[in-house]
């Protein structure tokens, strides 16, 4: 058994790219290599690949820990794409204290209709470093949210608490965050340049604020436990704005409409441990 005192926690979102989540750790692919790095320690680990699969366009992963054990775990989706929508053929998972990769071939979801479901890049979170989510598209007008829980690698999925119809979907900007602990959905509505921020609590959906936003202003995500909302203004650097939308900070730094923005947080924690 490993343990590790701060959780290590990141998301590879495809073979190219690869994006921190909520913690200390970067799991990333490079030239189809898994890889975890440790940007403060410059510590680096590579995962091998499962020797039976290999198709690095339709792959996806989470990253997190097992709350039993302490053990760091990596999920793999496998994807194809029938019908201009998905279904996750398998899955797979890599346990750290194994080094080792099990099949979950029977990955049983609640009845999806696989013509309205895209995965989006960008849309996931880890929640307490147990359940990792991704936000994978609209099912009968609401957000359909995928959840792997890293304790008995099980899957099961979420609804999201605002209707949005097709008609909308394009006039909407919506994702999903930690806030304090808990798995949030925030939604902007850019025609009514309204946003709405909403929290699970006991399974169940709370709306915990509506903000005014001014209609250039496109909210990217939340911190300081959904108290600074992470944005930008039109072609503008990224800023932080607190919860009347005033600006609070603005970084000096410029990234694409499509970049995944993340929040890092550092550790000295070895990967080894």
């Amino acid at each position: 058994m490993t343990h590790h005192n701060h959780l290590s926690i990141s998301i590879a979102l495809s073979p190219t790219t690869a994006s921190n989540l909520e913690g200390h750790t970067v799991l990333a692919t490079v030239f189809f290599v898994l890889v975890l790095w440790n940007p403060n320690t410059r510590e680096v680990n590579l995962i091998p690949f499962p020797s039976h699969t290999f198709d690095p366009i339709h792959q996806y992963y989470g990253f997190g820990v097992d709350p039993n054990t302490n053990d760091f775990k990596v999920v793999k989706l496998i994807i194809n794409f029938p019908h201009h929508g998905f279904i996750i053929s398998y899955a797979e998972v890599y346990d750290f204290s194994t080094n080792s990769w099990t099949v979950i071939h029977d990955v049983t979801l609640p009845p999806t209709n696989n013509a309205l479901l895209q995965l989006y890049n960008g849309c996931n979170v880890l929640v307490n470093g147990g359940v990792y989510h991704w936000l994978i598209g609209y099912e009968d007008d609401f957000g359909s949210i995928l959840c792997f829980d890293f304790r008995n690698n099980q899957f099961s999925k979420l609804m999201a608490p605002v209707k949005i119809s097709k008609t909308e979907t394009l006039l909407v900007n919506d994702n999903i965050v930690e806030v304090n602990g808990s798995l949030g959905y925030i939604v902007q509505h850019l025609r009514q340049a309204r946003l709405e921020i909403w929290v699970m609590n006991e399974h169940k959906w709370t709306k915990t604020h509506s903000i005014v936003l001014p209609k250039e202003i496109l909210i990217l995500g939340v911190l300081k436990d959904g108290n600074q909302l992470l944005g930008r203004k039109g072609k503008q650097r990224l800023i932080i704005y607190n919860l009347i939308a005033q600006p609070v900070h603005q970084f000096p730094v410029q990234v694409c409409l499509d970049s995944p923005i993340e929040k890092y947080v550092e550790s000295i924690v070895p990967l080894s441990a």
